[in-house]
């Protein structure tokens, strides 16, 4: 019988070691898959962050590109700015069709009539409206000066000053004009197409209209609202045939193409 006792508990000893075996092998098994799961998972987290790495270095590339198209905008409308400026220094009239200038003091006339034959009701100038008329010129040159050494946020507040004593004078248009310019090599376009925009809807005579108009498309184009520059710049070449407006808005059309 003892003999039979031993035989039974090597038995079962034999099994519990069989069962202990199975049980590591299962959990190695299972160890190694999650391994391999881990594995894969780090290997997916990798991939993605690769594409996002990749999707971030398009969007700098993008905006790279656009920076550097941003700067040369700004250049050429630095040396547009630049040549009209010298353009109007120099006295050349030709460089800026329809520009009225910067307004020149007429030297007095002498009065040749004589007093028994000068119209009676004819009004006399008086001193006051002569030192107005002076002083509305020399503020107008103070800011168009100002502008022109460029002071920008200086030449902003002097044409500003100007169009308040003088909101009807007869430099108004240009004043606004020249104060919009300011705004636009600030890149304060909302500034500028407000002072553009005086000039369209007020002054519609004004020789400065068709680059007013030039400007609101520049700043249209520099908004990224392409479609209604595009429309801008065929209307100035429609409506200002001839004039150096309509020549740079067919410019940029054909460089919008």
């Amino acid at each position: 019988m003892r003999w039979i006792g031993i035989v039974v508990v090597l038995f079962l000893a034999s099994c519990a070691t069989t069962q202990e075996k199975g049980l590591e092998k299962r959990v190695q098994l299972l160890e190694q898959k999650l391994s391999n799961r881990s594995a894969m998972q780090l290997l997916q987290q990798v991939d993605q962050m690769q594409r996002e790495m990749r999707a971030m270095q398009g969007q700098l590339e993008e905006a790279q590109h656009l920076i550097q198209r941003m700067q040369e905008n700004q250049r050429k409308q630095y040396l547009d700015l630049d040549a009209r400026l010298r353009a109007l220094e120099g006295g050349n009239p030709t460089a800026d069709p329809g520009y009225s200038g910067v307004p020149v003091i007429p030297s007095p006339v002498a009065d040749t009539t004589s007093p028994q034959h000068a119209p009676s009701s004819a009004p006399q100038p008086t001193d006051s409206a002569n030192a107005s008329a002076e002083d509305e010129v020399q503020s107008y040159r103070k800011a168009y000066e100002t502008l022109q050494a460029g002071h920008y946020d200086a030449a902003v507040d002097a044409f500003s000053e100007f169009l308040q004593r003088y909101p009807g004078g007869e430099y108004a248009d240009n004043a606004y004009y020249w104060l919009g310019e300011a705004y636009y090599v600030k890149r304060d376009f909302n500034a500028a197409r407000q002072a553009f925009r005086q000039v369209v809807d007020k002054f519609q005579n004004s020789p400065k209209v068709p680059d007013a108009m030039l400007k609101l498309a520049y700043i249209d184009l520099e908004l990224g609202q392409d479609k209604k520059a595009r429309e801008a710049l065929q209307e100035i070449v429609r409506r200002f045939p001839g004039t150096r407006a309509a020549k740079l808005a067919r410019q940029r059309l054909i460089q919008q193409r």
